[in-house]
């Protein structure tokens, strides 16, 4: 069993590594493109992503694959605006990539993961100092009246006693 469970540790460890050089390499890529234009291609990638779902959508409502695309690159972006758990991963990711100091981390994408659930939905969030100021930077913690602590012995000042 503790064979097992080093190889599968070792698997996640490589994964997770292989997801941060990704990540670096397309931050790279964006780059040279203004904030708005990285936002865009966030939403193209729910787009594709999410696309049988929306699709599903809009055939109850009426409608079909072409009206959602006829929201422009504006449109398509305020969309996914509304849907707080993308909102947060696109406004995080964001942040993250913009920080040119700092390299992407293999556990990024585990903090991302809890941080897109629980920033929209749970009254007081602690999370490391990185990720509290971005979501600080992003106006995240105030657009869902979130408290972002980063210090688990700050819980006792904002917790009812």
């Amino acid at each position: 069993m503790e064979k097992n469970r080093l190889r599968q540790n070792a698997r996640i460890r490589a994964g997770a590594m292989t997801n941060a050089q990704s990540a670096e390499d397309l931050r790279a890529r964006r780059r040279p493109y203004q904030l708005e234009m990285w936002r865009r291609a966030q939403a193209a990638q729910h787009t594709l992503e999410f696309q049988d779902q929306l699709r599903s959508a809009l055939v109850a409502t009426g409608r079909c694959f072409e009206d959602f695309f006829d929201l422009g690159p504006v449109g398509t972006t305020e969309f996914f605006s509304r849907v707080p758990t993308l909102h947060v991963d696109r406004e995080l990711l964001v942040y993250r990539d913009k920080q040119w100091t700092r390299q992407v981390e293999p556990n990024d994408l585990n903090d991302l993961w809890y941080l897109v659930e629980a920033v929209p939905y749970c009254d007081v969030v602690v999370t490391e100092h990185f990720w509290r100021r971005g979501i600080r930077e992003q106006r995240l913690d105030a657009k869902y009246g979130t408290i972002v602590l980063s210090n688990l012995n700050e819980l006792v000042r904002v917790l009812p006693h």
